[in-house]
């Protein structure tokens, strides 16, 4: 004890009086934590005060394990569990609760950290618990989350923290079904790993849900419903769940006052009533999980409330033709981008399990060598962060770094090339293969894996200096993500100099500070920089990079693998000396040791997959309404939503689509382009003038059989002589007057501008988009010497959260210079949502109060959207269309497609279509189509 005072671990007052028992696991305490000893000997004299010295010495052992598996919970413990304890009020239930505790320590042989949190729960919640159990049930209640925490300790954890209030809720007896839908509720992610994201937010939300129904007998029924439904779709389960206070309110909620047979009757109505609408839902999931999913969370017309579920990823389906486009414009190659699936465990050595594979096969290859020479890999989702812009953007930095690989020659380097490297590094180290690729190359260093992380931060850092001097437009999208991922890596790795070395020239690659790296690393760090500095010169080839990682790595070689950075912080409270590594940890191979991969940058590859458990659950509605305020801004008008028809529902999604106008703004260029297509077209523009005043209606025109007016009407007039002389009653009806005519037309002209718009059509480069450009130009002449209202629209789509419209033309809008300006301007986007587009349209045209009202809808192609493909965007743009009809809107379908009659008929039905069968004769025809429609 005179050792424990000496080192301020304890007073002596505070001990005096203890027995030798409770000082000797004070000792042992102290041993494996200084810190929960202090907070155990702070809590002491409450603890003796207040509970049985037996309780008191239990509490203390608990400790220990508990501070054994965690330092950090074994603080809290000492700080927070006495009060729980003594919340238990009699031994027997303090002693009952706290061995229950010490079992769960070694739940988890892979982490004894989550024995720790579990049992340190299970302390905590223990008053609770009895307070609502009682004497009974409390062994149950423990061994309950005992089996819980032997299948997931986190779903453990939760169950101990939120099982006591459930138990108000429904009685102990179906804690165990409660359990079982919980489990059930796991799911896989698109990664193949396990996701409890949905069986985390059950145990969390159930108190609340079930509060809100207040019969327990419901409470029951909707759990055994939420079983069966977990059994086939735990997405339906939750969506269910979630939504049965409102069911359960609206159709099971009995009037007050009603007594006897009344009650009765009404009460079996109301349960007849409910099985129905869960019957249907079952229903529902015979035909597909989603149409279930979507029928308990209520996102159809069919629903009484809409419920969008939000998830904040970026899918690659929705990036992938605009990332396409880039890749391809970057490199001048036809790439293709596709999803790639890391695998989520290196590979390791079976002498040496948890130690990678220094063999060269085994040494998992950089992000940028994953590409094939006709594809760049991408990952499926990215859920990086909370804004889908956001996300979007590092997709777009992401597909340009790997693209500049392509560019800037990575994939061009020929092992001929470093032909007297390769000798002298068999010279080196004593290797005598010969390779017959770059990859083989690594295989000649006595750590494969650090000469290839070399190399691969060298050249990255290569190409990125390449793409940020070529392509300015990128510095500002790539300062931002690589700002981003640098502060998300740790300061510094733990671990040998090496490791930190390697790590500092990650961050030097990039333009990054180093601040914070041990001094005895910086006359290295110092060396490296004015290398790294070379490879970023407009001069450096992908030769110039795998040399400086060789003479990096020559840097590294001085060092042994047994060197670590001096103690520059203070001891940590367990122990006073330096940790070293085991020299079984290290596999020596002349100054080579089982090197640890360092984990790339993540718009880099380097990302690891993000588990859903991190999306919120509620940030879509927030992240819109940001997202609309922000672009509002920018020559962007507030976010307006609507209904889309899901064929496999049979029904509308309530406010599905999120349409974002574009006022035009932001829209520059295209002057030159306007100027080029009159000039070009000069001809046919006159011609089409001449054309279109022809058929504009006189200013005045003459109205006969008026019983008054300026003239006689001599047709009438003869009429009435000869009904004279057949003795029959002639008409008075023989004046004429002359009256104002007015052509009552509006037309919307709604354009495609997607991304297949970009597609060459000839041999002097024009695209599609150029094309439906000329047309539009043509079209307003024609329109202006007619003098019907008009209006030109442009939409592109990114998801259904994102459909863009833009505005080139208002039908209030003068055809003036800025218009033509906006017409010239357009380029092609991103893909095509028709079906809210076409509403969105509809909308406009709806104000308009002219007799006739007209819907063009110029395309070079099927719908095709995030999630909007084939028969569903087909049914949906044809309902669409069916709208527009009944609101007395002529929509017509223009297009290019020459497959276009396969889908057409289906698509436009009753609506109509034109197909053009040459896309360069397009402008000459889409002023007669409009022309033959009016007349």
């Amino acid at each position: 004890m005179e050792e424990m005072n000496s080192d301020n671990a304890m007073n002596a007052t505070a001990v005096s009086g203890l027995d030798s028992d409770m000082r000797a696991l004070l000792v042992e305490l102290q041993e494996v934590s200084k810190r929960s000893c202090e907070e155990c000997v702070q809590a002491l004299p409450a603890a003796l005060e207040q509970c049985d010295g037996a309780v008191v010495r239990l509490w203390i052992d608990l400790g220990i394990e508990i501070a054994s598996g965690s330092g950090a919970t074994g603080i809290r413990y000492f700080k927070e569990s006495l009060g729980s304890v003594v919340g238990l009020k009699t031994a027997e239930h303090q002693e009952r609760v706290l061995t229950a505790a010490i079992q769960m320590i070694n739940v988890d042989d892979d982490a004894e950290s989550a024995g720790a949190l579990l049992a340190f729960e299970c302390v905590c919640r223990g008053a609770e618990a009895v307070d609502v159990l009682g004497d009974t049930g409390l062994d149950a209640w423990t061994a309950i989350g005992r089996d819980l925490g032997k299948w997931n300790a986190l779903a453990a954890v939760e169950y101990f923290r939120e099982s006591p209030a459930v138990l108000r809720v429904i009685p102990f007896d179906h804690l165990k079904r409660w359990v079982e839908c919980g489990i059930k509720l796991v799911t896989t992610n698109q990664f193949d790993s396990f996701d409890y994201l949905l069986t985390l937010e059950f145990f969390r939300t159930t108190p609340q849900i079930f509060s809100a129904i207040p019969e327990v007998e419901i409470r029951l029924r909707v759990l055994e419903y939420g079983n069966q439904l977990a059994d086939r779709s735990p997405h339906a389960a939750m969506a269910f769940l979630k939504q049965s206070p409102h069911a359960v309110g609206a159709i099971l909620q009995m009037p007050e006052g009603l007594t006897g047979n009344e009650a009765a009757s009404l009460r079996e109505e109301a349960n007849s009533r409910f099985e129905q609408w869960v019957g249907a839902g079952m229903e529902a999931l015979e035909y597909s999980a989603e149409s279930a999913r979507a029928y308990f969370a209520y996102e159809s017309r069919w629903a009484l409330v809409s419920i969008e579920r939000a998830m904040s990823g970026v899918s690659l389906r929705t990036m992938q033709r605009p990332l396409r486009l880039l890749v391809n414009g970057l490199t001048g190659k036809d790439l293709r981008v596709e999803t790639h699936r890391a695998s989520a465990v290196a590979p390791t050595s079976p002498a040496m399990p948890g130690c990678p594979v220094e063999q060269p096969a085994s040494v998992e290859r950089p992000p940028c060598l994953q590409d094939t020479m006709d594809t760049i890999a991408l990952p499926p989702v990215l859920n990086s962060y909370a804004r889908k812009s956001d996300n979007a953007r590092l997709y777009r930095v992401m597909a340009a770094h790997k693209a500049g690989h392509f560019e800037f020659g990575t994939h061009d380097l020929h092992i001929e090339s470093i032909q007297d490297l390769v000798v002298d590094l068999h010279a080196r180290y004593g290797q005598n293969r010969q390779p017959t690729s770059v990859w083989e190359v690594f295989a000649l260093y006595p750590s494969p894996a650090l000469a290839q992380d070399l190399w691969m931060i060298v050249e990255d850092a290569r190409v990125d200096s390449r793409l940020t001097t070529e392509y300015a437009g990128l510095r500002r999208d790539m300062d931002r993500v690589v700002k981003e991922a640098v502060t998300q890596r740790p300061l510094f790795q733990t671990g040998s100099l090496r490791d930190m070395v390697v790590e500092a020239l990650m961050r030097m690659s990039v333009n990054q500070t180093t601040d914070g790296i041990p001094t005895s690393c910086q006359e290295i760090i110092d060396q490296a920089r004015p290398m790294l500095a070379e490879v970023q010169d407009a001069s450096a080839t992908c030769e110039t990079s795998i040399r400086i990682a060789d003479r990096l790595y020559g840097l590294l070689d001085v060092l042994s693998p047994t060197d670590q950075p001096l103690s520059e912080t203070p001891d940590s409270e367990s122990g006073s000396q330096e940790s070293q590594p085991d020299e079984g940890d290290m596999t020596q191979q002349g100054n080579g040791y089982a090197y640890e991969q360092i984990l790339n940058l993540s718009y880099r590859g380097g990302a690891r997959p993000v588990s859903s458990e991190s999306i919120e659950f509620l940030e879509r509605e927030t992240l819109e309404v940001e997202a609309s305020q922000g672009e509002e801004a920018a020559g962007y008008k507030p976010a307006v939503r609507y209904d889309e028809w899901d064929t496999t529902l049979g029904d509308y999604r309530s406010r599905w689509c999120t349409i974002i106008e574009s006022t035009g703004e932001t829209m520059n260029g295209g002057e030159a382009f306007v100027a080029q297509t009159l000039v070009d077209h000069q001809w046919t523009i006159q011609r089409l003038r001449k054309c279109f005043e022809g058929i504009r209606p006189s200013s005045l025109r003459w109205v006969k059989n008026q019983l008054d007016g300026e003239d006689i009407d001599t047709d009438a007039a003869i009429e009435r002589l000869v009904e004279r002389r057949a003795r029959r009653i002639p008409s008075d009806r023989v004046f004429m007057h002359r009256e104002i005519r007015v052509r009552s037309v509006s037309a919307a002209v709604l354009t495609d501008m997607s991304g297949s718009t970009n597609r060459i059509l000839d041999a002097d480069g024009k695209r599609v988009i150029d094309v439906e450009k000329e047309a539009l130009i043509l079209l307003c002449e024609a329109l202006e010497a007619l003098g019907d209202r008009y209006a030109i629209y442009g939409f592109s789509g990114r998801s259904r959260h994102d459909v863009r419209f833009t505005i080139m033309k208002e039908f209030d809008h003068h055809y003036d210079a800025r218009c033509k300006q906006r017409i010239g301007a357009i380029e092609p986007a991103h893909q095509n949502r028709d079906g809210a587009a076409i509403r969105h349209a509809v909308s406009k045209l709806r104000h308009e109060r002219a007799k006739v009202k007209l819907l063009l809808l110029l395309s070079d192609g099927r719908p095709l959207d995030d999630q909007y493909e084939r028969d569903y965007a087909l049914e949906d743009t044809r309902m669409a269309l069916l709208e527009a009809k009944r609101l007395g809107i002529h929509p017509l379908c223009v297009t290019i497609d020459h497959e276009a009659p396969t889908y057409l008929n289906r698509m436009c039905g009753e609506a109509g279509f034109v197909v053009v069968d040459q896309a360069a004769r397009l402008p000459d025809c889409l002023p007669h189509i409009y022309r033959r429609l009016t007349t």
